[in-house]
């Protein structure tokens, strides 16, 4: 029986809605930090959904979600300016993909 696989779509648009009306509600200011918030958990939302969709391993959504906290936590400990913080936060997520791909990862 051929499953459909929508949860890699859904939970980044939830995501979406959900931090847009916490920033609405709490009136944020979209810094460096608070940019790579919103795009990290794009990111880790869609890997979560493409785990539950059963195309990455359990193993991937843990590196997503740790290299998402953890270029947070830079952000919160360092206070960087400019776009390049987050530039590079997504260069990061993709140099993880390859990285994933070629040592066997699923997805």
């Amino acid at each position: 029986m051929n499953m459909v696989r929508i949860w890699g779509s859904v939970l980044p648009i939830v995501y979406f809605f959900l931090f847009s009306s916490l920033m609405k509600q709490y009136d944020l200011q979209f810094t460096p930090v608070v940019y790579w918030a919103f795009v990290g958990g794009i990111v880790f939302s869609s890997s979560l959904g493409i785990y539950f969709d059963g195309r990455l391993s359990l193993r991937g959504v843990a590196l997503f979600g740790a290299f998402t906290l953890l270029w947070l936590l830079l952000g919160l400990r360092y206070r960087p300016s400019g776009s390049a913080y987050v530039v590079a936060g997504l260069a990061g997520y993709f140099l993880l993909a390859i990285i994933m791909r070629r040592t066997g990862g699923k997805g």
